[in-house]
């Protein structure tokens, strides 16, 4: 279990933008959640889900997700409690 199969679309902020960089040619756009949700079939899918079936608009080669926050690029933070 991760971040991208523990949030679905619909968990995340309407402002929120995702990080979409692909992992062919290294292309990099960023997509609303509301341009996600409005995809039929994404609304409640989980980001693993989205991940999967996005691909890039130049290469159409597989995507992979992040988040941002406050315009900084996030990986997994986690520690040891």
């Amino acid at each position: 279990m991760n971040w991208k199969t523990d949030l679905k679309v619909s968990d995340l902020d309407p402002s929120e933008r995702l990080e979409v960089t692909c992992r062919r040619c290294g292309a990099t756009r960023y997509e609303m959640r509301a341009t996600c949700s409005a995809v039929r079939g994404l609304e409640e899918a989980h980001l693993d889900e989205v991940e999967r079936r996005l691909t890039c608009r130049l290469c159409r080669g597989p995507v992979r997700l992040a988040r941002t926050f406050n315009h900084l690029v996030t990986g997994f933070v986690g520690g040891m409690a």
